[in-house]
């Protein structure tokens, strides 16, 4: 099966897309791999009584659906397609260039860190040659000044490990926006300064229940769960010295399963200005 390079190539930007790559794949069997690029950027500060969505999960769901889509599209013309998301994207992404940075994360020629990347296995098009890693970190330590909780060594230690369970009390006073961190790389050098407005919301709306619908469309059903999204407001509540939010903190509290409950406890002792590490 042979689909030419700028259908691929105009259909998936056509879904979403901000980049395309075509590199070979390891196995010996006539496959390659559509990497699709997702950008985004940092978001400013969202408005005093509200809290934002985090833009890298917003640009996931959009690069999520574009590469269910044009798997699909592939699949219609009569070629072999998987959307497959055990692959390692950045390793499939170094064949086409960029580097991995001191962060851990991978480094587009042009969008920097701040991309999300999909994988397609198919038999439709024939890969690109590989590419040489055209640009390199400079290691210059600013993600490990910048993140809160020393993860750039310890995966263990970032929000984004702790997104679907209980914050460790030592971290909670990180969170800043809805589902994980982006500190290491707004930080660096190497990413763009360039800063978008990303969806936000009440907190109070948040930790109420309200908006799962609307956050199940941005960030997808998987991440935008009803009680991880009341549990990380109550915790960005107290974070953002919402003390007017302590009648409803105090409610989940008494009511709220784990770990919202525990959540809550923590944001009233902050908020009252009790111990809370």
């Amino acid at each position: 099966m042979n689909v030419d390079k700028s259908q691929i190539l105009s259909e998936g930007q056509a879904l979403g897309a901000d980049d395309i790559a075509i590199v070979g794949a390891d196995e010996a069997d006539g496959n390659s791999i559509i990497v699709l690029f997702s950008r985004y950027y940092a978001a400013p500060k969202p408005q005093a009584g509200f809290m934002q969505l985090s833009p890298y999960y917003a640009a996931s769901n959009r690069g999520y659906h574009a590469a269910k889509k044009l798997t699909a599209h592939l699949i219609s013309l009569g070629a072999k397609a998987v959307h497959d998301t055990n692959i390692d994207a950045k390793a499939a992404a170094l064949k086409s260039g960029g580097h991995i940075g001191e962060n851990g994360f991978y480094y587009h020629s042009e969008f920097g860190s701040l991309v999300n990347l999909q994988t397609i296995v198919t038999d439709a098009v024939t890969p690109d040659e590989m590419k040489e890693n055209d640009s390199a970190c400079l290691n210059c330590g600013a993600c490990f000044a910048a993140c809160p909780s020393d993860a750039v060594d310890n995966v263990k230690n970032c929000l984004r490990y702790h997104s679907n369970s209980l914050v460790p009390r030592h971290l909670a006073g990180d969170l800043y926006q809805l589902f994980g961190c982006e500190r290491c790389q707004t930080a660096c050098p190497q990413n763009s300064a360039e800063q978008r407005e990303t969806q936000q919301f009440r907190t109070d709306e948040l930790i109420g229940g309200g908006h799962v619908s609307e956050l199940k469309e941005l960030a997808g059903s998987n991440m935008a769960r009803a009680n991880r999204i009341s549990s990380q407001a109550t915790l960005y509540a107290a974070n953002a010295g919402q003390a007017k939010l302590i009648t409803q903190l105090e409610e989940l509290a008494n009511t709220a399963p784990s770990p919202t409950r525990e959540h809550a406890l923590w944001a009233i002792e902050r908020l009252k200005g009790g111990p809370h590490d």
